[in-house]
């Protein structure tokens, strides 16, 4: 099982071989390298907007309108609606707001949050239209944290010590020790803390995924005009 989460330098992964043998980490500058190290994976889970609108709605996709409502108040704002696919082609913020304006009545522009991952959208959205991999889902890691806290708020946001130390607890409950420890690992400036337990977080969902446990947002069978599914699985 393998969990994938965007960071500063690209890509980090966390691959569970097994329980027993600890977490594999890569830090992978392209997502074609993450499926490199993915390949022998049975399923990877990934968290970025895969499936993409082709117009505007108010709250985003489907998916994106149910992951906001299981999610307990003062956390809903942490889904933020992707944007529509003609804006993966906007080489400026100004650009992707007209973009996404005019693809529906709703004039609905994109969060400078949205924007800010584009980029890693667009990625993600041309490898998997150019090569169909098996077993690539996407998933959100604060519903998954929610489920494996037992449906119960978290205590902190996932930047400050106390949500990283909160985070590593939920996840060290999942996988026993995490060994190698990921801390020291990589340089800061490369991977910051909370997205290596989104990551391990996102593996774990895999896990849930591969034993057909896992908890669904969205409706499996709606799917973009490029046969991309709009479904986060947590």
């Amino acid at each position: 099982m393998a969990g994938i989460d965007g960071c500063p330098a690209g890509w980090i992964v966390a691959v569970a071989p097994s329980v027993k043998r600890g977490i594999d980490w890569h830090l992978c500058p392209t997502i074609s390298d993450a499926a490199m190290v993915t390949a022998h994976c049975e399923v990877v889970a990934i968290d970025i907007p895969i499936g993409l609108e082709d117009a505007a709605e108010p709250g985003g996709r489907p998916c994106d309108r149910e992951a906001r409502r299981l999610l307990p108040a003062g956390w809903k704002s942490s889904v933020f609606a992707p944007p529509v696919r003609p804006v993966l082609e906007a080489g400026s913020y100004e650009e992707a707001l007209r973009l996404n304006r005019s693809s529906s009545p709703h004039q609905l522009g994109i969060s400078i949050q949205a924007w800010n991952i584009v980029a890693k959208i667009r990625e993600v959205d041309e490898f998997l239209r150019r090569t169909r991999p098996h077993g690539w889902h996407e998933t959100f890691p604060e519903l998954a944290f929610l489920r494996l806290n037992g449906g119960r708020p978290l205590k902190a946001r996932k930047k400050t010590p106390q949500g990283q130390r909160e985070r590593r607890g939920l996840l060290t409950q999942r996988f026993g020790a995490i060994r190698p420890s990921p801390d020291g690992l990589f340089p800061r400036a490369a991977v910051q803390v909370d997205d290596l337990w989104d990551a391990l977080v996102c593996c774990h969902v895999a896990g849930e995924i591969h034993r057909g446990t896992a908890s669904l947002a969205g409706n499996p069978e709606r799917l973009d005009r490029f046969n991309l599914p709009m479904l986060i699985r947590f």
